[in-house]
């Protein structure tokens, strides 16, 4: 699939997107210029303008990034309208994973701006609407956004995620060895999050506020999906912050650890 295959499938996508999301319009984008109907001025045609796209050679990996931009001219009487359907999508759009000619693909975009007002042909004053767009394609690679945390059955939007595994290794100099010999007697799970703080994790803030003992026992379950596979840990919070600055989205940094023996049989 070449790139241009690859930004005709992206315009497809937000297209389907913005006519999903609009009851009243229907949308067309295309990556070549297209004027709009004038036998049905409820359907507008937008254009995805894009610039060459850099390759990222790894191993075993391809990534794609994508830059463009898609740009409607529009009556100005609905230029409200279309740029509030636009802002909806968009909106709805951040952490999306979606799929484009067998890539993972999450977009980063921006808001929309608006042009001049402008005399159009048969149109008369009309005004453009635009908003700019990266995409980051990914294949054979798990993107972040691909992974799941649940805290007691609940999403953790989750800004991002440590996970380390540690072995317990008791050493021995045993019979017959002319050399200490390790053998894993215990080990350890520990998550770490850094997340917005949202009202639905209320009772985590109790507990990180709390001084009494019945806290420091609280059991937490805690289920991590990473690339297809799913586990389920039972744990307690380990440690716990709450950062906020002044306008801005309170986060909160968790720290878990599950710790048990190695099955000896």
């Amino acid at each position: 699939m070449t790139i241009d295959n690859l930004y005709e499938q992206i315009a497809q996508n937000i297209q389907d997107g913005l006519n999903a999301t609009s009851e009243v319009f229907e949308f067309s984008v295309k990556t070549m210029y297209n004027e709009q109907r004038p036998d049905n001025p409820n359907i507008f045609v937008g254009t995805l303008s894009y610039t060459p796209a850099d390759i990222i050679p790894l191993a075993g990996v391809t990534v794609l990034e994508l830059n463009g931009s898609v740009s409607f001219v529009v009556k100005k009487e609905q230029a409200a309208e279309i740029n509030a359907v636009l802002q909806t999508w968009l909106g709805a759009q951040q952490g999306v994973v979606s799929t484009v000619g067998g890539y993972s693909c999450i977009g980063e975009y921006e808001t929309t701006s608006r042009g001049n007002i402008d005399l159009t042909g048969q149109m008369g004053e009309t005004i453009s609407l635009s908003f700019f767009a990266t995409w980051q394609l990914v294949q054979s690679a798990v993107l972040t956004n691909e992974t799941t945390t649940q805290l007691d059955g609940k999403t953790l939007p989750v800004l991002s995620k440590s996970i380390a595994k540690q072995k317990n290794v008791q050493s021995d100099n045993k019979a017959g060895f002319a050399y200490l010999q390790g053998e894993p007697v215990t080990q350890g799970l520990a998550f770490e999050y850094t997340a917005y703080l949202t009202k639905d994790f209320s009772d985590i803030v109790e507990e990180i506020l709390a001084t009494d003992y019945d806290a420091l026992t609280v059991r937490h379950t805690l289920t991590e999906t990473i690339g297809g596979t799913t586990k389920t840990y039972t744990t307690t919070l380990q440690s716990g912050t709450i950062l906020g600055s002044v306008g801005g989205i309170m986060t909160v940094q968790l720290y878990f650890v599950v710790a048990y023996p190695l099955s000896t049989g």
